[in-house]
């Protein structure tokens, strides 16, 4: 098995993403990049065929949660806090 960490930008205009994921990736940070995009970067293996979409989810702090969702990460960004979480 050989592992690499990938990076996915997140959509904050719909504050939903999907990304077609190997079964046993791991989420490793969640955070803006070098453009100031949010990102979440996943550790996976390329090699793995069972792979499911997974949706990703960011709300600001105070936001409602209307689905069952999975806390993954954090962020920061011009004096607003998101949290990412993964939509079950």
């Amino acid at each position: 098995m050989l592992t690499t960490i990938y990076k996915y930008p997140l959509d904050m205009i719909t504050g939903v993403t999907q990304i077609e994921l190997p079964m046993n990736y791991v989420v490793v940070y969640c955070h803006l990049d070098a453009t100031k995009a949010p990102c979440i970067w996943i550790k996976l293996d390329p090699e793995d065929g069972d792979k499911e979409t997974v949706t990703f989810q960011i709300i600001g702090t105070g936001s409602f949660v209307t689905a069952p969702w999975i806390h993954v990460g954090s962020m920061y960004q011009d004096g607003y806090i998101w949290h990412v979480g993964r939509v079950e």
